[in-house]
């Protein structure tokens, strides 16, 4: 099986493990795996953001291994404008498909859409370097994003020491890492927003004690 990009060389998420389309893998029919992908993303100089997967699924979502289907396509279109209110996320698919979405009025559009800013610790970005350091691109995406003004880094790790040291030894058990605690921090800081992830930990994990952290996951 293939999962790929339109254009070729975007970030997918494959079961939680980040890559650089495309990427072939073998698996047994009938299996379940997750796919996903993050938008926007750079290419060289130019932001594009993701339009549709080949299957009409959301931009991460199931699916079972047929052999009959022997490609999944993410594409993607390039941006020409920065229009709308701006969005806010922590950390796009690289690592987990994990990241904050909000706009002015409160509402969550689900995904991460074009024309935005993405909110990242440097926590997160550091796990998201580490976890791409087996793909030759890998760190060129993730500076492109940065130095193109998709990423901003705004979360500060030193500043949220005790909240952060609170949640992990109150996870300890599954465990949490360092840039979970720092996405969980972050959903307490900005409560409109909602967590797009493909991690399941963040079904179990609480916010200010006992609320439930808005997610936009697959089932």
């Amino acid at each position: 099986m293939t999962v790929t990009t339109g254009p070729a060389g975007m970030v997918i998420s494959v079961d939680g493990v980040a890559a650089i389309a495309p990427k072939t893998f073998m698996w047994t029919p009938g299996g379940v795996h997750v796919i996903g992908t993050a938008s926007p993303q750079s290419l060289g100089v130019v932001a594009h953001v993701w339009s549709r997967w080949s299957d009409q699924g959301a931009i991460a979502h199931t699916v079972r291994a047929d052999p009959a289907t022997t490609t999944y396509t993410a594409t993607f279109g390039p941006v020409a404008a920065r229009p709308g209110p701006a969005l806010h996320g922590v950390e796009p698919a690289y690592t987990e498909l994990c990241g904050l979405a909000h706009d002015a009025s409160g509402s969550c559009p689900g995904a991460l859409r074009g024309g935005s800013d993405v909110m990242i610790g440097e926590v997160v970005l550091a796990e998201t370097a580490f976890l791409l350091r087996g793909d030759p691109r890998g760190a060129d995406a993730v500076f492109e994003m940065l130095e193109g003004g998709l990423l901003i880094c705004r979360f500060r790790a030193d500043e949220e020491a005790e909240h952060l040291r609170r949640l992990m030894k109150r996870y300890a058990d599954v465990p949490m890492s360092l840039a979970d605690a720092c996405l969980v921090r972050l959903t307490e800081q900005r409560r409109q927003a909602r967590l797009l992830t493909l991690d399941s930990d963040f079904r179990r994990y609480r916010r200010l004690g006992r609320q439930v952290i808005p997610l936009v996951a697959p089932r």
